[in-house]
């Protein structure tokens, strides 16, 4: 959540790009969605390392998508 209320008023950031090297929570993902933010997975991660550009990989964005291919069942 503080990403999120800095990344814009405090940055500037036209897209929010939060990059981490795990996989993101059902809830962590619909917050993404709800506020804008772009996730970028583990799984992502290793295509934008193998060469595909960020913008590419914005648009594969799993905050939006509100899944990852990789990604298995949230267990509460």
């Amino acid at each position: 959540m503080t990403f999120n209320g800095t990344a814009r008023a405090e940055h500037g950031a036209d897209v929010p790009v939060f990059v981490a090297s795990c996989v993101f929570t059902h809830p962590a993902r619909d917050f993404a969605a709800r506020h804008g933010l772009c996730l970028i997975d583990v799984d992502l991660l290793g295509f934008w390392n193998s060469g595909t550009t960020l913008s590419s990989l914005v648009e594969l964005d799993i905050g939006r998508s509100g899944t990852n291919r990789k990604l298995s069942p949230d267990h509460d």
